[in-house]
């Protein structure tokens, strides 16, 4: 087995797949092909990714700015980012620094840099700008690009407090109090996996929530996730929407959730098979449903998702080929899925 630090998972997987289309195999067959052998391969291969124990080590360096995070600190919000960041990091600052709950020494803010490409960028852009930032900030930098999930792992295990936030770079706060509503939700739902509602910034519904859907067929099911009241207006939603804040959902988005630190990595965190991102979200929904606890979406938990902007620097047969084979994982590694494939095709 290659050394991690010198063969990279997510380029691993790229390899495989630019193989399949070298070999000119259709897409509409790679679910054909997964089972016979290429599943047990990545197994393999993502298997030295999942030892906690090394997670630290992946880190190459890190630097703070702001004032001293407080012996009383109970949140740390935690966003990856990769190659396209400045955009995103002054949304945050001026978001975060118009919001009190940021301002008491007792939430972090931790960026973990997913893309050495844009280290240096960033380290620059903060010396200037974070200097004076009333709120602490960490800036971690990895090794190498390990995809999404693994970015969130590996910045999860060097969070200091009891809560987290994982945020994508590409999210930003309605209003201020959204980190205060959570706080009081997980008073009450202590083990409970939260986010809140999701939207495009004409501020029709992103997500309210994922189901479950498969397309392919019967022998080959490819599973899907479904955005419900995906387009709805946020007038609309409210009003036809409970009148209780809490919604209770099958699974949540990656792009806003908050957790208990100890609890996500007990459950080993999002598995890294799913490398550069794609239902890392729903397996780990599954997974904390059936171990842990509820799935909760708050109403009033507002925030506009600049949906995939990140990753449109991605050729876009490339994301195609790595979203139908994460999909496949995602159907093999999941007995829940399998049985919802079988239900849904009898």
């Amino acid at each position: 087995m290659q050394n991690m630090s010198e063969a990279r998972y997510v380029d691993q997987i790229d390899d495989l797949l630019f193989l399949f289309q070298q070999a000119q195999v259709p897409l509409d067959c790679l679910p054909d092909l997964i089972p016979q052998g290429p599943f047990e391969l990545v197994k393999i291969l993502r298997e030295p990714l999942r030892s906690q124990d090394q997670w630290a080590d992946w880190i190459r360096q890190e630097v703070r700015y702001g004032p001293t995070i407080s012996d009383f600190a109970h949140t740390t919000v935690v966003i990856p980012l990769y190659r396209l960041w400045h955009p995103f990091m002054q949304g945050h600052l001026a978001a975060f620094s118009m919001d009190p709950s940021f301002l008491d020494g007792r939430v972090e803010v931790m960026y973990v840099v997913d893309d050495p490409s844009i280290e240096h960028q960033i380290l620059n852009w903060a010396g200037i700008y974070l200097h004076d930032c009333p709120y602490p900030v960490r800036i971690v930098s990895l090794i190498h690009n390990f995809g999404f999930g693994m970015a969130c792992n590996i910045g999860v295990n060097a969070v200091q407090t009891e809560r987290v936030v994982l945020m994508n770079s590409d999210v930003m706060p309605v209003r201020p109090g959204w980190l205060e509503t959570m706080r009081t939700i997980w008073a009450s739902n202590p083990t409970a996996l939260l986010s809140g509602i999701l939207l495009y910034d004409n501020y029709t519904v992103q997500h309210a929530g994922m189901t479950l859907a498969f397309s392919g067929s019967r022998r080959s099911p490819i599973p899907c996730n479904i955005h419900t009241m995906k387009g709805v207006s946020l007038k609309q939603f409210l009003k036809d929407s409970s009148s209780d804040d809490l919604i209770d959902v099958y699974a949540l988005t990656g792009a806003l959730l908050a957790f208990n630190r100890d609890l996500f990595l007990g459950l080993g965190g999002f598995d890294p098979i799913f490398g550069r991102g794609d239902f890392e979200d729903l397996d780990l929904s599954l997974r904390w449903k059936e171990k842990t606890g509820a799935l909760l979406i708050s109403q009033t938990v507002l925030m506009v998702h600049l949906e995939r902007q990140t990753m449109n620097v991605l050729d876009s047969e490339k994301r195609q080929w790595q979203e139908r084979f994460n999909a496949c994982c995602l159907l093999h590694l999941n007995e829940q899925i399998q049985q919802s494939a079988e239900d849904g095709w009898s």
